[in-house]
């Protein structure tokens, strides 16, 4: 696959279904070292994303499972950011249906292959008021 076909950015999920905003790697910033990111984040991406009017009007954009796809270029990998339980990673018996069923959806949505995806969880992404409150918790 060339530089111009691999795709990076931010997404959202509900029920199911992926939404979100990508970019080419030619687009890409290199900000931590070893990992080309796109330029969008999610609080500014919001309105945009919303105006598409595939998701439910009255939610915030932090109400959501999200999270994020990098791209790893030493290793030819795609890293994937988000809301372990939303992933399936949070599952003791391994990956759920549900979890596999959304990991597909994130590479259909940006391009890839779901095994050539590097996946972790990030507290960052954590979505639920009472998850939240206990990562703030002092």
């Amino acid at each position: 696959m060339s530089d111009s076909a691999k795709r990076i950015g931010i997404y959202w999920v509900h029920g199911g279904r992926v939404v979100g905003l990508s970019c080419p790697l030619d687009q890409a910033e290199a900000g931590v070292p070893g990992l080309l990111d796109s330029p969008f984040t999610h609080v500014d991406a919001w309105s945009d994303v919303k105006a598409q009017n595939l998701l439910p009007p009255h939610l915030e954009y932090d109400e959501l499972p999200r999270g994020r796809v990098m791209y790893q270029r030493d290793r030819n990998k795609w890293v994937v950011y988000g809301d372990g339980a939303l992933m399936g990673c949070s599952s003791r018996q391994g990956m759920t249906p549900a979890g596999s069923a959304v990991r597909q959806a994130i590479a259909d949505f940006f391009g890839f292959d779901q095994g050539s995806a590097i996946w972790r969880h990030d507290p960052h992404y954590t979505v639920g008021k009472r998850r939240i409150d206990r990562l703030l918790d002092d």
